[in-house]
């Protein structure tokens, strides 16, 4: 399962499990645990991944590849590894130099994905799949916040795939700034001394590595 998504793998040969390092350089584009469960299949079958709902950004971890070409219904480019030996001719990621690992990843909207493998390589090869979520951001409070006093504390959640990197806050007319962030990277806070009157507040939240683009939310903080 992909969050609340589910997944249904058919027409692959020998079907199993494997338990791999999906932490290192060929995956750093978005890496995985160092004993990740994969689904081992054998390298030269074909196989359709069935999914519950439209996916964009699904992504494919490459473990072990070793046929000689694998086509896919669907468009994609390499997110990372995949570099010795491996070229991509339309849809259609070709491996000349045994194993390959790496993760490739469809941009386009998928609910269905086929692959053609060229061979009929009788070893073990693993696949398994993910997405990066969009990075969130949002201000306790709501978009509209009032205060009568000098300086107000903004706060507010804010999530990413793989951790929340930093939150700016730029006040209308003024230079931006960081704000604090909880040890666990899920919360933020940033004190303010707003001029009397309106201003327009912009919170940005960058997420760490391949976490997509950064959110932004807008409040209107009025001081009376």
């Amino acid at each position: 399962m992909l969050g609340p998504v589910t997944i249904a793998a058919t027409q692959l040969g020998s079907p199993g499990t494997f338990f791999g390092d999906l932490s290192g350089p060929d995956y750093s584009g978005a890496p995985l645990s160092a004993t990740q469960g994969c689904l081992e299949h054998n390298g030269g079958s074909d196989f359709r991944f069935t999914l519950s709902r439209p996916v964009t950004g699904l992504m494919l971890y490459v473990v072990f590849w070793r046929s000689d070409s694998y086509a896919f219904d669907q468009p994609f480019t390499i997110l990372s590894g995949l570099a010795s030996g491996v070229s991509v001719a339309g849809n259609t990621l070709m491996t000349t130099n045994g194993f390959s690992h790496g993760i490739i990843r469809f941009d386009a909207p998928i609910s269905i994905l086929n692959c053609v493998s060229a061979s009929a390589v009788a070893g073990a090869q693993s696949t398994t799949l993910g997405v990066i979520p969009k990075t969130t951001v949002a201000v306790d409070g709501g978009r509209l916040l009032r205060t009568r006093r000098p300086s107000i504390k903004l706060k507010g959640d804010t999530s990413a795939s793989f951790s929340v990197d930093r939150v700016l806050i730029k006040e209308q007319g003024k230079k931006s700034k960081f704000a604090k962030l909880s040890s666990d990277r899920t919360r933020w806070s940033a004190r303010l001394r707003p001029e009397t009157g309106r201003a327009r507040v912009k919170v940005t939240a960058f997420g760490l590595f391949s976490s997509g683009p950064p959110a932004v939310t807008k409040v209107t903080l009025i001081r009376e």
